[in-house]
């Protein structure tokens, strides 16, 4: 059983913290349940731009996300470059995707499309009036 909310358009963490806290309150309504295992954030930023080179992305993305495109002799053979980090603070993880994930895949990438994707979350039993806390202790990674 999960509870997620889903945003098309991020306005501001206090705007998130407080929807997540009246969600919790309802949630508790219908399900009695005073703990929960897992709580996270999960951010997901697909860049998408209208320009020839799919793979040139030097104006807009840090090199260092970029350098598995330099190993390739001919980059017209990429078909994917999407990448996992992962991370672990204590009791906190965050994966990290990022890449050019390629929609027409298995096909070469066509499309300039670029992907970062955050994912931070507390994987233990948790009180869930903690909730807003525990959202707090994750924004500040």
């Amino acid at each position: 059983m999960s509870l997620s909310v889903d945003y098309l358009k991020y306005e501001s963490f206090n705007k998130l913290k407080g929807d997540l806290f009246q969600y919790s309150i309802q949630w508790r309504n219908f399900f009695p349940i005073s703990e929960i295992e897992r709580l996270g954030l999960r951010y997901v930023n697909n860049i998408n731009l209208d320009e020839i080179n799919p793979l040139n992305w030097k104006k807009y993305i840090n090199s260092n996300l970029t350098s598995s495109l330099k190993f390739v002799k001919d980059r017209n053979l990429i078909s994917r470059a999407f990448h996992n980090l992962e991370l672990k603070y204590e009791d906190m993880n965050i994966r990290f995707q990022y890449g050019l994930h390629n929609p027409d895949y298995p096909s070469i990438i066509k499309e300039k499309e670029f992907i970062l994707d955050y994912d931070a979350y507390l994987s233990r039993e948790q009180d869930i009036n903690e909730i807003p806390m525990r959202l707090e202790s994750i924004m500040a990674v």
